[in-house]
């Protein structure tokens, strides 16, 4: 049942059978697949702060065991916010202004992690990035068949290559090329789902003008 669901409800889908090279080839071809790649990547480059934030926190100049504690409630706040987010973004049916806002969010807590050095506003700007940059991870997806998706992760992936110079010990305790970099990473994603926003929105528009009781169209 589970399984028609998923097949009722694809958007685009063609009838016959096909083969993975053809897939392949479909969606290398397919402009949207590559902009989901550069999606994906600018916002794993903007999470890559998950291998260094002990680090960042211990610039606030505590105790080891103190440090490690107050890492501890970002990450519960991103995990509250990828539900939240989640479940928002499912119940609308949307998702650019859910990643929009929460890219936003994101980068205002960049900014105040890297203009001050007074202690609590740069913890609450570490919680509000980190919260608000997970509270996406969840809704950016594609709409092509798995072969793209895949080429969107491993691209997205890439990521972890070079984000790790980005954090050197040097940048303590600012870090200013990371939060700066991070800060355009996310304003990237932004840009990305417009642009599949417009794309998507023009799509829909095809569909139902060749098909106007067509009840399938992308959601953006």
């Amino acid at each position: 049942m589970a399984h028609q669901r998923i097949f009722d409800d694809t958007t685009g889908r063609r009838e016959g059978k096909t083969s993975v090279w053809k897939g392949l080839r479909e969606a290398c071809t397919d402009w949207r697949t590559w902009v989901f790649c550069l999606m994906d990547n600018l916002h794993l480059s903007a999470n890559g702060f998950k291998n260094f934030l002990p680090s960042v926190v211990k610039t606030l100049n505590y105790s080891t065991t103190i440090t490690l504690v107050l890492t501890c409630p970002p990450y519960i706040l991103a995990g509250i916010m990828s539900i939240v987010v989640s479940h928002s973004s499912g119940r609308f049916n949307e998702r650019t202004w859910h990643t929009t806002v929460s890219k936003l969010i994101a980068c205002a807590g960049f900014a105040m992690a890297v203009a001050t050095l007074n202690t609590t506003v740069r913890y609450v700007g570490i919680m509000i990035f980190v919260g608000a940059t997970y509270g996406v991870n969840n809704i950016i997806t594609d709409e092509k068949k798995a072969v793209a998706i895949a080429m969107a992760n491993t691209f997205g992936n890439l990521a972890s290559v070079y984000t790790p110079y980005l954090w050197p010990d040097s940048d303590e305790p600012r870090y200013l090329k990371a939060m700066l970099a991070s800060i355009c990473f996310s304003i990237g994603v932004v840009v990305c789902a417009w642009v599949m926003r417009f794309a998507l929105q023009r799509q829909n528009r095809k569909i139902l003008a060749t098909n106007p009781d067509a009840l399938n169209l992308y959601v953006y």
